[in-house]
């Protein structure tokens, strides 16, 4: 065989072992990172958003994205309605396998409380009642009454049982003590004392008398003076001397 063609057979001969390990190579690359990314593609899928969707909705949803449902939590929430999906886990729009399972919590809607019996409560009681029933303190108004003793509550708005939201405020009316009835003590000097002494206990007053009066004693002196405010029980005083002046 000549030189030349020597030459030429080991030209191909390098040429195919070339094209060997290049094609030896790109099944590697094939088999170790082609395939991999793309089989791990086809295996993943998005996270759909699941919010304002009750859990039939969410799951029906989430099954046709080849995904399941796990509830993780319930609780109250006056904005969103009770079923609701309040929040969820991964988050919409992550990438992950498909068959995985979604976390959700559910709503329970709005949460209500029942106003507690606080009538003849004391006023701190009544804070205390009204704090474990989720609700707070309102407007305290007060009123004279004979139902309960002073500063015994008389009445609740809203009324016992009623069902409100929780956190409501809850007004209270409370017995105060009964004021004595006022007068303006009029001027006696010179009048029966025993006709006044008389008209004036009538009003439920006190009455005494000081000095050598009789039967028919006038009044010379007055404690409280002319036009001073007195309270019905009251005690007042009469100085009488000498007899009435016809």
């Amino acid at each position: 065989m000549t030189n030349r063609a020597l030459a030429s057979l080991g030209a191909l001969f390098g040429t195919a072992v070339i094209g060997v390990i290049a094609f030896a190579t790109g099944l590697v690359l094939f088999d170790e990172v082609v395939m991999p990314r793309f089989v791990s593609q086809g295996g993943d899928v998005t996270v759909p958003d699941l919010s304002n969707l009750n859990r039939d909705q969410a799951e029906l949803l989430l099954a046709r994205s080849g995904l399941k449902l796990s509830l993780s939590a319930e609780r109250f929430d006056p904005a969103i309605p009770r079923g609701f999906v309040i929040a969820q886990d991964p988050e919409p729009g992550r990438r992950v396998k498909s068959g995985r399972r979604i976390s959700v919590a559910l709503s329970l809607g709005e949460e209500f409380a029942n106003i507690p019996e606080l009538f003849g409560e004391s006023l701190r009681s009544a804070r205390l009642l009204i704090d474990r029933a989720g609700l707070r303190m309102g407007a305290l108004g007060r009123v004279v009454t004979s139902e309960v003793g002073p500063g015994l509550v008389v009445a609740t708005e809203p009324p016992l049982g009623a069902v409100v939201s929780r956190g409501s405020a809850v007004n209270l009316l409370v017995c105060i003590p009964s004021e004595p009835e006022a007068y303006v003590m009029p001027d006696l000097v010179g009048r029966d004392a025993q006709t006044a002494q008389r008209d004036l206990e009538a009003l439920g007053f006190r009455v005494e008398t000081t000095g050598p009066g009789s039967n028919f004693a006038r009044i010379e002196t007055q404690v409280p003076a002319p036009g001073a405010r007195v309270l019905r029980g009251q005690s007042i005083t009469l100085g009488v001397a000498g007899r009435l002046i016809q």
